[in-house]
């Protein structure tokens, strides 16, 4: 799989974007690699049905009108953050 990198200038403060990652389902990518680990580990697989979730370690944005349009951050997302760097710290 080859990802699509660009930049981008971002819509508010007409800066130029580190970088985007256009058109690419990184849940399902996550979910794959979820199942596959848990295959390797536990030797067998995740059942069809299984429930998950996948929150992404990234902002999230869409691409309309020529615009990039950010997806609201959940609350749980700025709690992992917070979490991550207290760990770093310790």
């Amino acid at each position: 799989m080859k990802l699509n990198v660009v930049r981008e200038e971002h819509v508010d403060t007409g800066e130029e974007a580190l970088f985007l990652i256009k058109e690419t389902d990184f849940r399902s990518l996550i979910l794959r690699y979820v199942k596959g680990f848990h295959a390797a580990l536990y030797r067998c697989v995740l059942e069809a049905g299984s429930k998950w979730n996948v929150h992404l370690p990234m902002p999230e944005a869409r691409h309309e009108d020529g615009a990039i349009v950010y997806a609201d951050i959940l609350p749980q997302q700025q709690f992992f953050s917070e979490e991550i760097k207290k760990n770093r710290l310790a």
